[in-house]
């Protein structure tokens, strides 16, 4: 650009200087909703959601793309979803949504009770079981693991089970038993003390799942 001035003897005067225009904002993303699947394989569900679009003020409608493509199959648990789109100037604008894939269960089943009211024997054997179901029944080997934690020095069941003569499990991984069609832990209570324990079962997929037991 060139500027000039002209005094009053009429000497004219000139510069110049430059004037850069530059594109410094990234394009603006649409991205899917967040959004929950149910498990169909141990190793999560195929999952699908709409494709991102993306424009920008200086080159208008730009590609977009994302980090995990939509019908891929999604493991267990919650899955960050980052999706771009770059401008002719090299802006970068960035979105994401969440995927999340849950294993659907029947609840702890007998003898515990769901509702916390089971008590057993100090020192028997308890048969934590449960089943998966909906889309997720036909999944045989998923890793299932059993945390204890004692909550309180008395007793608050009231139902008084059977007690078992089943083999007590080690370690706190489920086994799954084909003919029931159930995921199966015998938590030995002998190196327990009386009172109330919560179990917490952890199907892998941060989902919090968990049933009150007490032992007298």
């Amino acid at each position: 650009m060139t500027c000039s001035v002209r005094d009053s003897a009429g000497n004219l005067g000139d510069n110049t200087f430059a004037v850069t225009v530059e594109d410094t904002t990234a394009p603006s993303l649409t991205v899917s909703s967040s959004r929950t699947a149910t498990a169909t394989s141990a190793n999560g569900a195929a999952v699908t959601y709409t494709p991102p679009t993306a424009t920008d003020t200086v080159s208008g409608t730009v590609a977009a793309g994302c980090d995990r493509a939509s019908g891929s199959t999604f493991p267990l648990g919650p899955t960050t979803v980052t999706c771009t789109a770059e401008d002719e100037a090299g802006n970068i604008g960035t979105e994401s949504f969440t995927v999340t894939v849950t294993a659907a269960w029947s609840n702890v089943l007998q003898p515990v009770n769901a509702d916390g009211s089971s008590l057993f024997k100090l020192g028997s054997t308890v048969p934590t079981k449960f089943q998966l179901t909906g889309a997720s029944a036909g999944i045989s080997h998923l890793s299932a693991h059993l945390y204890l934690q004692r909550i309180g020095s008395g007793a608050t069941g009231t139902v008084l089970e059977a007690i078992s003569t089943s083999s007590a499990t080690t370690g706190n991984l489920f086994r799954y038993d084909a003919t029931s069609g159930q995921y199966v832990f015998n938590l030995s209570t002998k190196t327990l003390s009386g009172g109330t324990y919560q179990l917490r079962v952890d199907l892998g997929d941060g989902a919090n799942r968990t049933v009150n037991i007490s032992l007298k």
